[in-house]
């Protein structure tokens, strides 16, 4: 008879790929006219490790694992006490043939079903470091013999995290995490055995974006564990693997470059710019509309749809023109609302819906209207919201939330009067009034000009003469303290206009600060107080000037 158990484990690193193999010859006769002895007789043999020093067809026919830097080895039959043996290159149990070390072991194990136990270390009568351990289970039979072949599992000593090609910034995507666990004397632990104690992987991102297929490795794997990105940017998250007695390890997942692109509505010299919304420094726009044919006449907001044209309202001339998505250059508008029909007079914020209407506010007008998606020339809108109920007032900057709802920034304060947010309900239309309204001393706003909302409802207002951005709770009404505010030296802030937040929740805020010093501050998701914005993109090559509408897109 024989008993075996199958199974492999290899450690493999940049030196030689080792194997080993156990095997036990009985020592005595075996005729079958012999009566079979008692369960607690002991029958002599020998394990036989063969330790590769190449990864050649010894290591291939003999796929038992021991350690490359392994010293000794102990051997335990049914908890008893430990054979110990030495398999250094210089032991005197150990032959050197061709490329591979053989050696020798005496062991004895009692007849019957019993469990072998195996504990490698890096120092000699079983000292020093364990590099690795397994169990294995074999039937002796008397005058018989039989071979083990167990599975070793590697003692994690340290880890090492790295990660494949990024996913670009502001795209949603993945990317490959491999892991990699050493043993106490630096040798990679592969499969297919187990790590002795699991490896937990664990991410730190806050702005949430980021997240892992799985949060425990019990084994080495060829297949990498997938890091989930859900495309928001500013994302700087830390991966981290750790295991029990193991010298952790960490990586820095960022996406950069690619995704989305800032919109931005340069008053100052009647442009308009779109720079990839990672940029930072004295960067260059990928494209700048400008020029003549382009009817841009003190343009103010803007907006871009889902084909990717770009609306742009023009103070000047109360008309709205729209460009082609690409558009770059001394280009015509593909289309121009304006005439006495559209109810556009003086106009300044813009948004898309979620249906792809144009919404636009009216300065002159108080008023909010809402075009069909293609309307062109002297076309009239769909809804108009209009009148005494609504409390419009020197209306600014609009958004839209995610369910339809508009907010307006009412800049009352250049009139002497107190700014305001109002929000109306999705399909706003006619004579109604608002269902929330932040106004008052203790909201902070002074001089509001813009105003963005982020995926959980927070309100972000720009005040122009308090150098500040107020952030209020979502569902905010009444005289309303903010939640935050980003203002102080060290923000940079100077006369904030166009602002607009991502999907981790990173802001991005327009800088009217004058005299070429003009640029965009972003600022970290939750930023607060007197903080320094992550980057600033500022420099004579940027193209800013004035920074007032800003958007988000492709």
């Amino acid at each position: 008879m024989q008993g075996t158990t199958s199974g492999r484990m290899y450690v493999r690193r940049a030196g030689p790929i080792l194997a080993c193999a156990l095997t036990l010859s009985a020592c005595g006769g075996g005729g079958t006219s012999s009566p079979a002895p008692s369960s607690s007789a002991l029958v002599a043999g020998r394990v036989v490790l063969t330790i590769a020093q190449t990864s050649g067809a010894a290591a291939a026919r003999k796929p038992q694992y021991i350690s490359p830097s392994a010293v000794s080895v102990s051997i335990v039959v049914n908890g008893g006490a430990p054979t110990i043996a030495d398999i250094s290159a210089t032991s005197p149990d150990c032959t050197t043939s061709g490329q591979s070390r053989v050696c020798t072991i005496p062991l004895q194990a009692p007849v019957g079903n019993d469990t072998f136990t195996f504990n490698q270390y890096d120092g000699a009568n079983a000292t020093g470091h364990l590099l690795g351990s397994g169990t294995a289970t074999a039937t002796v039979v008397a005058g018989q013999a039989f071979q083990i072949a167990a599975t070793l599992n590697g003692t994690v000593a340290s880890i090492t995290l790295s990660i494949g090609a990024l996913p670009p910034a502001g795209a949603p995507g993945t990317a490959a995490l491999t892991v990699t666990a050493k043993d106490a004397a630096g040798d990679t632990i592969v499969g297919p055995g187990n790590y002795t104690t699991p490896i937990t992987l664990s991410v730190v991102d806050p702005t949430g974006q980021t997240s892992l297929s799985t949060s425990t490795i019990t084994a080495p794997s060829a297949t990498p564990v997938t890091i989930n990105y859900a495309g928001g940017l500013g994302v700087n998250a830390t991966i981290t693997g750790s295991a029990a007695g193991a010298t952790p390890g960490s990586v820095v997942f960022a996406p950069t470059g690619g995704g989305l692109n800032l919109y931005v509505s340069e008053f100052g010299n009647t442009s308009i710019t779109v720079t990839p919304a990672s940029a930072s420094g004295n960067a260059a726009p990928a494209r700048t509309i400008a020029g003549s044919n382009t009817q841009l006449s003190q343009n103010y907001d803007l907006a871009v749809d889902g084909s990717g044209n770009t609306y742009v309202s023009n103070l000047r001339g109360g008309a709205i023109t729209v460009y082609a998505s690409g558009a770059n250059g001394n280009v015509a508008p593909i289309r121009t609302l304006s005439g006495p029909a559209t109810g556009v007079s003086g106009a300044l914020g813009l948004a898309i819906d979620g249906s792809g209407n144009l919404v636009e506010d009216n300065f002159f007008a108080s008023s909010v209207n809402v075009f069909a998606p293609g309307a062109n020339g002297n076309a009239t809108p769909i809804r108009t919201l209009s009148g005494g109920n609504t409390n419009l007032s020197a209306v600014y900057g609009i958004t839209l939330d995610t369910a339809g709802n508009l907010y307006v920034v009412d800049n009352n304060s250049q009139f002497g009067g107190t700014d305001a947010v109002t929000v109306y309900a999705a399909g706003f239309s006619g004579n109604v009034a608002p269902t929330q309204t932040i106004t008052g001393s203790n909201t902070g706003m002074s001089g509001a000009a813009f105003v963005a909302v982020d995926a959980g409802g927070r309100i972000y207002v720009t005040n122009v003469t308090a150098n500040s951005v107020t952030v209020y709770a979502a569902g905010a009404n009444g005289n309303a303290a903010p939640v935050a505010t980003i203002a102080g030296a060290n923000t940079t802030l100077v006369k904030p206009g166009g602002i607009v937040i991502d999907a981790s929740g990173t802001i991005y805020v327009g800088n009217d600060a004058g005299n070429g010093n003009d640029a965009i501050v972003v600022f970290a998701a939750g930023a607060n107080g007197n903080v320094a914005p992550l980057r600033t993109i500022r420099g004579a090559t940027t193209g800013l000037s004035f920074p007032y509408g800003m958007k988000l897109a492709p």
